[in-house]
């Protein structure tokens, strides 16, 4: 509008409408990445301009990153951090509003895949049997990446999974025999890219425990001992070597083995000191295990044979003994034969021969005693001997008799 006024008072107005028409802002995105590695976080600016002062002084703005076409971060203002979780295509844009309108500005930018990091403690000393159980520490700057895990203790038990934690991972294994052992963890991540990391277990050798099995406080002479080792070796592996003594108070050692088991029979009372001695092939050398077994006196026990049971006067009779004796001891023998009730005759052999010269009721007794002072129950046996008649025949008669010479007769 423009008003002309002259000097005496004259005026004159005219308006001219004026249309002015928005422009819309303009901008870029600085610090752009031309590529980037995932866990790396990019400052992005907006560089902004608007042809209207007002305008300029009141735009606003609206972040978006995308990754492989999904929104994974927003922001406002006209500067935005942001941290690529995963790798791949990466797309940001950026909206510049002013009061009327909007503009839109986008880069598009890459980033790689970071490989994740594993720590394994590096050295740890045990004893083999012993369970090993550790720590160790895991990191990706991928936080989006899934992620698998092995790991190999090195004593042929193979490649194994492992169950993954937030940032760490737990090992355990018992390891059966003494050694050094390369313990290797991997971890791998959705891109296929892995990490490896080494530690070593020092295993030690642990000597074997023996026991033996089997040996009773007593046992009677001429039975049988049946021992065996009963051994713990928590290394499994481990071959074992054994070695038994058995020593009599009487005849010194008497047996001796390197089998996990002994047998001996003993034929004589007396006392036995038995012995194991075991070692492993590493060196491990076991307390000597011991025990102590009195083997007793066994009475020895007897049959009579050969006993006809009846029988004439005159008959021969002749009779044996079976003497149950399991000792290698000497035996002592007493036989005594009745008639009658009265004494008849006696023996001391294990064989008795006598002639029943007269009728009557024998007894026949044995008592067998060993040189231990072990001495049987008797064993007893009845013989009835009958009585035979008298036989008798004429001597002397001649076979031609002359008369008036003498005849002279006998008899048989």
């Amino acid at each position: 509008t423009v008003t002309v006024t002259d000097p005496d008072g004259g005026e004159a107005l005219d308006t001219l409408v004026l249309t002015i028409a928005n422009v819309a802002p303009t901008g870029a995105i600085l610090g752009v990445p031309g590529a980037g590695v995932e866990g790396e976080m990019f400052t992005l600016t907006a560089d902004a301009a608007d042809l209207g002062p007002l305008d300029a002084a009141a735009l606003t703005f609206a972040w978006d990153v995308e990754l492989e076409g999904s929104s994974v971060a927003t922001g406002t203002g006209p500067s935005f951090d942001f941290t690529a979780d995963d790798d791949g295509a990466y797309t940001v844009s950026l909206t510049i509003f002013d009061d009327d309108t909007s503009t839109l500005v986008d880069e598009s930018f890459s980033i790689a895949n970071v490989a994740p990091t594993v720590v394994v403690p590096a050295l740890l000393t045990l004893d083999e049997g012993s369970l090993y159980t550790t720590s160790g520490t895991w990191s990706d700057p991928g936080i989006l990446d899934s992620h698998t895990a092995t790991v190999d203790y090195g004593d042929g038990s193979g490649v194994q999974p492992l169950t993954l934690d937030a940032a760490t991972f737990e090992l355990s294994h018992v390891y059966a025999d003494q050694g050094s052992y390369l313990i290797i963890v991997c971890i791998t991540d959705d891109s296929l890219e892995s990490e490896c990391d080494f530690g070593v277990a020092i295993v030690n050798n642990v000597a074997p425990t023996a026991a033996i099995l089997g040996a009773s406080a007593t046992s009677d002479e001429g039975t049988k001992i049946d021992l065996s080792a009963d051994v713990f070796d928590p290394g499994v592996l481990d071959g074992l070597t054994y070695s038994w003594t058995i020593t009599s108070d009487i005849f010194g050692v008497v047996a001796g083995g390197s089998s996990p088991t002994i047998s001996y029979t003993p034929d004589e009372d007396q006392t036995l000191t038995v012995t194991l001695d075991v070692s492993d092939e590493d060196g491990g050398v076991a307390p000597t295990a011991t025990e102590i077994i009195t083997i007793e006196n066994v009475t020895p026990s007897v049959t009579i044979d050969g006993n006809p049971g009846v029988a004439d006067e005159g008959d021969t009779i002749s009779l044996s003994s079976t003497v149950v004796e399991p000792g290698a001891d000497t035996l002592t023998y007493a036989w005594q034969v009745l008639r009658n009730g009265q004494p008849y005759t006696t023996g001391a052999d294990p064989t008795l021969e006598f002639v029943a010269d007269d009728d009557g009721a024998f007894a026949i007794s044995l008592i067998v005693s060993d040189d231990d002072g072990g001495v049987s129950d008797p064993a007893s046996e009845s013989l009835i001997v009958g009585n035979v008649a008298p036989t008798a025949t004429i001597t002397g008669a001649p076979a031609e008799p002359v008369e008036g010479t003498p005849i002279t007769l006998g008899s048989d």
